[in-house]
This record gives structure tokens, sequence and C-alpha cells, in this order.
């Protein structure tokens, strides 16, 4: 029994020591915060506040820091409406239809249906009106950019293209040309061409002389050396002429000045490397 009286006694000691240092720690803080909270009374001594005008100042501080716009992010267990409440505090629309934007003047193919689009992930995303509007913009710029880019690269192909067939076709280009076009348009017509300009085969000097040889099949053209009629292009007069060439009755006739022949075949010769090496079209 004794042992444990004098246990209890140490308890009892203890105790009364730590109430004494509370005690003391309150009796340290300032008269005006006496007959405040244990809580108001912890922060007093931990931001060493002397008098009440110290801890207004610094309340009056804080507010000016923080602002009056302060908005308080939700929880992990906030409801739906605050969670809401917060994303329309930042400034995201009501609804979707309620973001405001513009259509850029002098743009071609502005689509309404993607805008309304781009209203929709907006909201759903969170997305502020100022933000989502900044973006749509920027969006729409870098396309017309792309656009922009699109069509100078579909203009330096048809550059290319023709200056190519110009080359090879010389001064029969027209007549190819448009023995082609006549080949797509009865063979396809518009939904032909539409795709061919879809798909940049238009552009392609194989595909176009392809077609142009097709028509030149079903509707005549081009010179040969027995008809005489059209015009050569400087692929074929530059066969012609090797064949001439290989040829040893014509060479005979285009050697000797006193060759009966030689007037004619000086002629066709000169008329075929007129036509292989034509004067550039401008």
């Amino acid at each position: 029994m004794s042992e444990d009286f004098d246990g209890g006694g140490e308890a009892t000691s203890e105790g009364a020591e730590a109430s004494e240092e509370a005690t003391e720690d309150i009796a340290e803080l300032p008269g005006w915060a006496e007959n405040l909270g244990p809580a108001e009374l912890e922060l007093i001594q931990s931001k060493g506040f002397k008098s009440p005008g110290e801890a207004l100042r610094h309340l009056r501080d804080l507010e000016a820091t923080i602002g009056p716009n302060m908005v308080q992010i939700p929880g992990n267990d906030a409801s739906a409406e605050e969670r809401q409440a917060f994303w329309n505090r930042l400034g995201r629309p009501n609804a979707p239809q309620e973001y405001q934007f513009e259509r850029p003047d002098g743009v071609q193919g502005y689509d309404l249906g993607s805008a309304d689009w781009f209203r929709e992930t907006a909201h759903e995303l969170n997305l502020p009106a100022e933000t989502a509007r900044e973006l749509h913009d920027r969006f729409v710029e870098h396309a017309m950019e792309q656009s922009r880019s699109t069509m100078e690269g579909q203009d330096r192909g048809q550059a290319q293209t023709e200056a190519v067939l110009q080359r090879d076709w010389g001064h029969a280009y027209d007549e190819r040309m448009e023995q082609a076009r006549r080949t797509i348009a009865q063979f396809g017509g518009e939904r032909l061409k539409d795709a061919m300009n879809r798909h940049g085969a238009g552009d392609d000097p194989v595909i176009v002389r392809a077609f142009a040889e097709i028509g030149r099949r079903l509707y005549g053209g081009g010179m040969s050396a027995e008809a005489g009629d059209g015009v050569m292009s400087p692929s074929r007069a530059r066969r012609e002429i090797m064949d001439l060439r290989a040829d040893d009755k014509f060479m005979a006739a285009y050697a000797e000045p006193s060759h009966p022949d030689h007037a004619t075949a000086m002629e066709r010769m000169a008329e075929l490397y007129a036509a292989a090496h034509p004067e550039p079209m401008k």
C-alpha cells in the first residue's frame, strides 16, 4: 500500500509542475489576451503580438496580400456544386454557349460546327472564357497559316510540273495539255478532276503525261515523218533524229550537197532540231 501511495504522489507532483508551467506561460501573455481561448492564446504566443493593434495590422497586411478575390480550392470531399462554383469563380462561363468567339476577317472555310465543338470541349475542361478565346484565336491563326503554306506548296508543285512538261513537250505543250484535259473530262469528269486535285495527282508529270498520251491515241495529234501535221514534242524529235542518223540512205543525202535529196534532208533535220531544242516558252 505504501508503494502505491508513493507512486501516486509522484504522478500528482508531475501534473502540478506542468500546470504551474502553463500558468507561467499564460502569465507571460499581455493582459488584453488573458480572456481568450487556448487557440487564440497559442496564436498570439507564436506570432509574438504585443498589442491588439499589432494583431489587427497583421490581419490587414494578410488581407492585402491575399486580396479580396481569394478563391478556396475545393477539397477531396467537396460536392459537385462546390466544384462547379469554384471553376465559375475562376472565369469559366455557366454554359458552353456563353463562350464568345469571333470569326476572323477573310477566313475561308470557318466551320461553325467546329466552333461549337470547341465551346463544348472548353467548358468540359473548365477553361476560363478569356483563355478559351485566346486559344481559339491562336488555333484559327495557325490553321490559316497551314492553309497558306499548303496552297503555296501546291502552287510550287504546279509551276514545277509545268516547267518539266514544257521542257519535254516544247511547242506541243498546249496541245498535249488539251489532250490530257479531254481524257480526264471524258473518263472521269469533275469527280476525277476533284480527286486528282485533292491528292495532288494533277501536279505529277508522270500522271499528266499518261493522260496526254491516252488523249493523243484517242483524238490524234502529234507530227510524224509521214504525216507532217501537228506539233512534235522535243523527246519525240530527238528520237527521230537518232533514227535518221542510223539511216544510211538519209545520211548520204544529208551529207552530200550534190545529192538530189540533200535540200529535203537538210530541211527535215532542221525541223527536227528546232523541235528537239525549242525556245523557252514565255
